[in-house]
């Protein structure tokens, strides 16, 4: 299955609120692009938001996802628990419970190219200067 091929530019100020107003400090560790983009996660032809993670839990608890229906929409971050689906090589779904058919493991690729405000490398070097 291929990945959904959205993009969503997440808005500094959201993004900030979210992290000073998590319980315990937030593992960041997780690649949102320092140009603040989120690319969904999910697979192709999905029924829900868009949705990428921003930062994955901490041991059990939940783990901090922005969704979104389009650009022109606002996003939301929310707290979602961890799917407990598991490839038969032991690989762990990396997606929220309850997200639609197909767990990460499944999902492969792109269903086409990012959109063209997106520049640089996923390491988020090389990128379009910060209109914010």
């Amino acid at each position: 299955m291929l990945q959904c091929a959205a993009v969503r530019r997440i808005p500094l100020g959201d993004l900030m609120e979210v992290i000073v107003r998590a319980a315990a400090p937030p593992n960041l560790s997780h690649p949102l692009r320092r140009d603040r983009y989120a690319v969904c996660e999910l697979g192709e032809n999905h029924d829900e938001p868009h949705a990428h993670l921003v930062y994955p839990p901490a041991s059990t608890g939940p783990g901090m996802w922005v969704l979104w229906s389009d650009e022109l929409t606002g996003c939301v971050f929310v707290e979602l628990r961890g799917c407990v689906g598991d490839h038969a090589s032991g690989a762990a779904c990396e997606l929220f419970a309850g997200h639609s058919p197909g767990h990460s493991f499944d999902v492969h690729g792109s269903t086409g190219a990012p959109h063209p405000q997106v520049r640089g490398e996923p390491d988020g070097t090389n990128v379009s200067p910060d209109p914010d």
